[in-house]
């Protein structure tokens, strides 16, 4: 395995909207939106690509 990143993080504004906009292009949704950190909702997607060591994706919304 070795080492590298693990995932990269995005804040959005809807992270709904950007989850069913990821997994309708082919994304798996590893973890669907939940409360985190600082009460704002994450959730995680794998981009399922196979040439590359970091295809997972975190969002995490913006307060409101």
């Amino acid at each position: 395995m070795g080492g590298g990143i693990h995932h990269l993080c995005f804040e959005v504004d809807d992270i709904q909207k950007e989850v069913d906009s990821m997994a309708s292009k082919g994304a798996t949704v590893l973890v669907a939106p939940v409360k985190g950190f600082d009460e704002r909702r994450i959730a995680f997607v794998d981009l399922n690509m196979k040439n590359t060591k970091c295809g997972i994706i975190e969002f995490i919304e913006i307060h409101q």
